[in-house]
């Protein structure tokens, strides 16, 4: 399981955060996007081949650009699309953290 106490966090609701967040994932480095209270993170986890840790409830593994196109029809989250294109050239994969309010973008 990847530990995200030392990976680098975005604000999503910073103006910048989209464009600081593509560039570590084209970079193949691993972010975190903290997203902003009240947001609906719930993806169909089946489809999106996802795992669920069961100490926490987080499900990881998710193919990345699909997860993220999925997350962006969700109110407020519209410029997740954007970062599905880098996701997929960097072969990503995303943990949705619903309780915790993030979403992690990893190799």
């Amino acid at each position: 399981m990847l530990d995200y106490s030392n990976l680098p966090a975005l604000d999503w609701t910073d103006p910048e955060s989209a464009n600081k967040a593509r560039a570590q994932i084209i970079r193949a480095e691993p972010v975190i996007l903290n997203m902003p209270r009240g947001v609906d993170l719930s993806v169909d986890a089946q489809a999106l081949g996802c795992g669920r840790n069961p100490d926490n409830g987080i499900l990881v593994g998710c193919r990345g650009p699909d997860c993220l196109r999925e997350l962006s029809s969700h109110q407020g989250l519209d410029g997740l699309e954007e970062l599905a294109p880098a996701a997929e050239e960097a072969h990503a994969t995303v943990d949705v953290d619903a309780q915790g309010l993030r979403i992690v973008i990893h190799h």
